[in-house]
């Protein structure tokens, strides 16, 4: 049973007859159990675990997968689960209607127009003005990442109490006329959530340390074929990437 949960972990399948239709339950077991033990009973009867070549392999995995094991210990005992919190961290949201103006001056002369149950996406359109991306409510929702773009917007929508009327105030080419209609305080991202970003992440680390591997393998075994043009290489790749590509040429 262990061993055939196992599979069922290994190759993803999470269809409930699995468990419970005794036709697919052996056609599993055929497919992933009975084959590899086959070749296994084949193989000692031809006295192939036996043989000096097959002997040494083994040894080598054994010692491969006990270093695998004790790596994983390692970073297992030096990692808090609680470490690093901060990349998993979702800031403040600040959520607010807007009206966006070329010109102050056009700000200023706008808002006199403007009651306190304006819409102002509505009164943007029919001034045919323009307007940002929203979410599904018809707000544009901004968080402190977005302080670089927009400071002085950002810090506006830091004060401004929410249901008031605020601007205009400098944002971006424009000015905007906003009012906060909804605050999320800064939370811990949820766990699934978090698993996924952290998953994404090690993958592109990892994807991005074999590459680099991939290519000084390549310079060993083809050093005295490779001929490095400076020049090109400064007009094509950022300058990080310019340091890394001719560090070992």
């Amino acid at each position: 049973m262990g061993k055939y949960l196992e599979v069922l972990r290994a190759h993803r399948i999470d269809n409930p007859q699995a468990f419970r239709d005794s036709a697919f339950i052996a056609s599993v077991a055929r497919r992933f159990l009975l084959t590899p033990a086959m070749f296994g009973v084949a193989a000692a009867r031809l006295g192939i675990p036996e043989e000096p070549e097959v002997l040494q392999w083994l040894e080598i995995a054994k010692e491969e997968l006990m270093l695998l094991q004790l790596r994983q210990r390692e970073v297992s005992a030096s990692i808090s689960p609680s470490e690093h919190r901060e990349k998993f961290y979702l800031p403040e949201l600040i959520c607010f209607d807007e009206l966006l103006t070329p010109t102050l001056a056009e700000g200023q002369s706008i808002r006199t127009e403007i009651a306190k149950d304006t819409n102002l996406l509505e009164l943007a359109r029919v001034k045919n003005l323009p307007t940002r991306r929203r979410g599904t409510d018809g707000l544009v929702c901004m968080n402190k990442y977005y302080k670089t773009a927009y400071p002085q917007l950002w810090e506006a929508l830091k004060v401004a109490p929410v249901g008031e009327l605020r601007g205009p105030v400098l944002a971006g080419e424009g000015y905007a006329i906003f009012k906060v209609l909804r605050r999320e305080e800064g939370r811990q991202q949820p766990f699934e959530q978090a698993r996924k970003r952290a998953r994404a992440s090690l993958v592109q680390r990892l994807e991005r340390q074999r590459f680099d591997e991939l290519l000084n393998e390549l310079r060993q075994k083809y050093q005295n074929q490779i001929e490095v043009y400076a020049d090109r290489l400064e007009e094509a790749l950022p300058e990080a990437m310019l340091a890394s590509a001719t560090e070992e040429l």
